[in-house]
């Protein structure tokens, strides 16, 4: 179980990405209308861009091109719960990868 001040990342069922620090949940979006939401390619872009890194992407098939132009929209969680996201999705993002680095980077010195 994550501290208070350390998120841990949630997968459910291939539908999204929220990390919990303990003050809360943040998720992958920002609250912006659907079409202002980064596609899976502008989610790539985000995190390498934050890693440093160039990527090439390679799709397998056509189906993988069209997915990577889905975007993500919480209109249902709005709906349902009265949630709206405390972080945008390039915040929520860099988030993530910092604390994944981190334990990658933590569990390597420890073996």
């Amino acid at each position: 179980m994550a501290s208070r001040h350390e998120p841990h990342v949630h997968h459910r069922r291939g539908r999204g990405y929220r990390t919990h620090d303990g003050d809360g949940l943040r998720c992958a979006c920002n609250g912006q209308p659907l079409r202002d939401e980064p596609s899976i390619n502008g989610i790539v872009d985000l995190i390498a861009e934050h890693a440093g890194l160039r990527l090439r992407r390679r799709y397998v098939s056509d189906s993988g091109k069209r997915c990577a132009s889905y975007v993500l929209d919480h209109a249902g969680s709005r709906a349902a719960l009265g949630w709206e996201p405390s972080v945008g999705i390039a915040e929520g993002m860099r988030l993530t990868y910092d604390w994944v680095r981190d334990q990658i980077d933590s569990s390597s010195t420890r073996t």
